[in-house]
């Protein structure tokens, strides 16, 4: 397997890139083969093998989609799963895991290589053909995971426009992008998506999931846990133990086995830790 994307969720680390076969009668030529795999890599010293997707299908008429040839070229990652750009001979496609399909599709481009993804919140960032050669940079709302809900474009003069990046800053929705011209100039573009892409029905500032791994977690393994401040109960409402900025992890030799409840300072929200025995 040649690897060109890796990206992380958790304790999953999704692999994606292509296997080279040979197809043909006997083998007259070779073609690459889009794929990725799946590991939980809770124990880092035994990473667990969770699952593999295929993307090699030939176009048929129950199949209109063309992956022979193809590559995996960039992957990111939430709680939903992961959204795959592939680039095909002739076209290129966004692929969602949580539908096992492409993704309605989020851009269903005509051109015959893919581009950087990212992912912040419910929030996805790409790039997509509009017309002849001009690309823009588009951004989608992927909270109904299965639901085509492009919420706007970004283009200027220059030749390409990649989505590189997304991020909050101040509050605002930012997508990073690369431009670069014929003459293999480039420049790099920081988009307030209220502004250059009129997109205001974002939240001002996404809360990230509370994250706890691993989960279950056996005694005598810490669980590590992704906010500064938090206040650990058991599951008689008695105070457990605390998470501090010096101590962002649960040291579990020092609890009994059970379910445990961690509620974050300032944050509307509960997590459980199981501690297995």
């Amino acid at each position: 397997m040649v690897i060109w994307s890796i990206t992380f969720y958790d304790t999953l680390v999704y692999i994606g890139g292509y296997r080279r076969e040979d197809w043909g009668t006997g083998g007259a030529h070779t073609t690459d083969c889009a794929e990725y795999y799946v590991y939980n890599v809770s124990d880092p010293t035994s990473p667990h093998f969770v699952g593999y997707k295929d993307f090699a299908e030939p176009e048929t008429d129950d199949n209109p989609f063309d992956f022979v040839n193809s590559e995996v070229v960039s992957m990111s990652s939430n709680e939903n799963g992961t959204y795959v750009s592939l680039s095909c001979p002739y076209d290129s496609y966004l692929y969602s895991s949580y539908c096992d399909s492409l993704f309605t599709p989020i851009r269903y481009e005509t051109r015959g290589w893919a581009s950087p993804i990212d992912i912040y919140s419910n929030y996805l960032a790409y790039d997509k053909a509009m017309s002849g050669t001009t690309y823009y940079v588009g951004l989608a709302d992927i909270s109904s995971e299965c639901i085509d809900s492009t919420l706007g474009y970004y283009s200027n003069l220059w030749h390409y426009n990649y989505a590189v990046g997304l991020t909050v800053i101040n509050g605002y929705l930012y997508v990073i992008s690369v431009g670069t011209f014929w003459d293999g100039t480039s420049a790099l573009f920081v988009l307030r998506t209220d502004i250059e892409m009129q997109v205001y029905n974002y939240p001002t500032e996404p809360v990230s999931p509370m994250r706890i791994y691993p989960n279950p977690v056996f005694t005598g393994t810490n669980a590590y846990v992704s906010v500064d401040n938090a206040t650990i109960y058991d599951i008689t409402g008695r105070i457990a133990g605390k998470i501090t900025p010096e101590k962002n992890y649960i040291d579990t030799k020092n609890y009994l086995p059970g379910l445990y409840l961690i509620v974050p300072q300032n944050r509307n929200m509960i997590g459980k830790l199981l501690i297995l025995g």
